[in-house]
This record gives structure tokens, sequence and C-alpha cells, in this order.
């Protein structure tokens, strides 16, 4: 892509919490991009584990290779969405590239995502995104291509009904983050879903490109995991249910999507009382109210 200059500055901005498995993982697939003109920025959301440390040891072994990095750490957990908004403050790039720490780039995500950006005028772009699991192969994970052959308004109405964004895939101009006022912290442990409805309701279509760029590691630490012993992440469900009483229930009953808001509103009162009765996957209660909602 030539000689960089500062304006050519990315910003990978890690969101990190309780990730000392893999962050070197993901630390290292940053360092052997094809694009090598990124600042490494670290927004760990008060770990218990010993994530800070090892990505200060990391910084310490690389820090000949490296541009920039900065890691900063809360004193106490605030939630995705204010980790990613105190991170934002830092990058000094002209894009964002956001990423989990236990997730890892693809060797030329940044160099084909920030190329296609610039020769389309993008202020965003999603890519594909490949799955793993410890040792196994990489999988494809679907993609609605439809979905993104759609215009800003089409986009909008298909996501009052299913998001279909690849949060981990995305990167963003930073003066377009900032444009549209970053992510809403009004739901701190969801920060893609209410940016996409909030962009596309403003006519910002949002692109593609049919390249993996992202590698997704399946495990069991997710925010919005189900797996392990319980059965509803309480945090994210308590933030999206939060969001489709402020921002989708009132244009959903306005495009006539009645069926999808039943079914949101039963999903609800599952959770709420899978919730009250421990949520405890396997219990007797579990598998009595799964029994009743669903039949299974």
């Amino acid at each position: 892509m030539g000689k960089k200059t500062d304006r050519d500055l990315v910003s990978v901005l890690i969101l990190a919490y309780n990730a000392e498995k893999y962050i070197r993982d993901l630390l290292e697939s940053i360092r052997d991009q094809t694009y090598q003109n990124i600042e490494i920025i670290i927004s760990d959301d008060a770990s218990k584990d010993d994530t800070v440390r090892i990505a200060q040891v990391w910084k310490d072994e690389n820090r000949l290779c490296l541009k920039k990095m900065m890691i900063r750490s809360s004193e106490q957990n605030q939630g995705v969405v204010k980790n990613a908004n105190l991170g934002f403050e830092l990058c000094n790039g002209r894009y964002i590239k956001v990423i989990a720490a236990d997730d890892k780039l693809a060797p030329a995500c940044i160099e084909n995502m920030v190329r296609v950006c610039e020769d389309k005028g993008y202020p965003l772009l999603l890519g594909k995104m490949q799955s793993f699991y410890q040792g196994d192969d990489l999988q494809d994970m679907p993609v609605n291509y439809e979905f993104y052959d759609m215009n800003a308004g089409e986009q909008y109405k298909h996501l009052l009904q299913v998001n279909e964004c690849a949060a981990p895939t995305a990167l963003y101009r930073k003066d377009f983050l900032k444009e549209m006022d970053w992510f809403d912290e009004n739901y701190p442990a969801m920060e893609d879903y209410p940016f996409w409805l909030k962009i596309t309701e403003k006519g910002v279509r949002i692109p593609f490109m049919n390249e993996a760029v992202v590698y997704y590691r399946r495990n069991d630490s997710s925010v919005t995991s189900t797996t392990g012993a319980k059965m509803v992440g309480e945090s994210y469900f308590k933030s999206y249910k939060k969001f489709f009483y402020d921002r989708k229930i009132k244009p959903m009953a306005e495009y006539h999507y009645y069926r999808d808001i039943c079914r949101e509103c039963k999903e609800f009162l599952y959770k709420d009382l899978l919730l009250f009765c421990g949520n405890k996957r396997g219990s007797r209660a579990t598998r009595l109210l799964t029994r009743i909602f669903y039949g299974k």
C-alpha cells in the first residue's frame, strides 16, 4: 500500500476482561499483520486474572516491533460499552479496529479493510468471520448476503427483526464514531446492536467485504454465552430487554411486526422466570419452564 503516513495510522482497540488464556494469541495476530502502521490500545474492564500483567510482559518483549502500545485498566467493572468508549478516547488512528481479547485477526485483516474503506469512501466496514474452538479447524460463520445488498432504510427495518451484523469484524473510521456519539452507554453489555440501528436509521448503510477478517474463539466466557452452569447471560439480557422497550418496540409496531414483538416478549418472560428460579442449567425448574414455553 506504499509508504504509510500519520493519516494512515490504525488503532486496534482490544476490549479485555479475564482473558489471560488468550490475549497473547490476539496480540501476536496484531503484531503479524501485513499492515504495519498500527497502534495497540488495550482497555481492560477490571480483570480479576493476569490479563494486564501478561499484556505488559508481551509489550516489553515486543517493544522493538511496536509503533505504540497502551494499556488502561478500570478499577471496577463497567461493562463492555463503557470500556469501549474509554478506549476510543485513547485511539489516535484514522481507523479503529475493535476486537475482543479472546479472538484473533486474520493476517491481512487491517490491510484489506482499510483498502476497501479508502477506495469506496466507507465510514465503517464489516467482513466475514470464522470460528474455532481450541485445536479445531476454522469454520465459516453464516452470512446473510441479502442484508448487505439492502439500502440503509431496508437494513434498518430488517435489523428491527434480527441482528445480522458480525460485530467482531467491524472496522470504523474514528471521525464517524465520534459523529455518531460513540456507543450507547444506556445498554452497558451491548455495544453493537444499538449502534447498527442508530446509524441505519440515520441513513448510513452497513457495507460488507466477502473475506474472512476475524477468527472468533468459541468458549464459555463470552458475555452473551449461555453455556456452562447458567442458562441466561444476565448482564446482556438486561441490556437487551431495556433496549427493546426503549428503541425497538415502537418502530416494530409501526411496521406491523406484531409476531416478532410477541416472540420477543415471550422470550423475556421465559428468561425472567429462569432468573427468578435460579438460572441453573439442567435444574428441575429450568426443564419445566423450557417444556412449558417451548415444548422441549
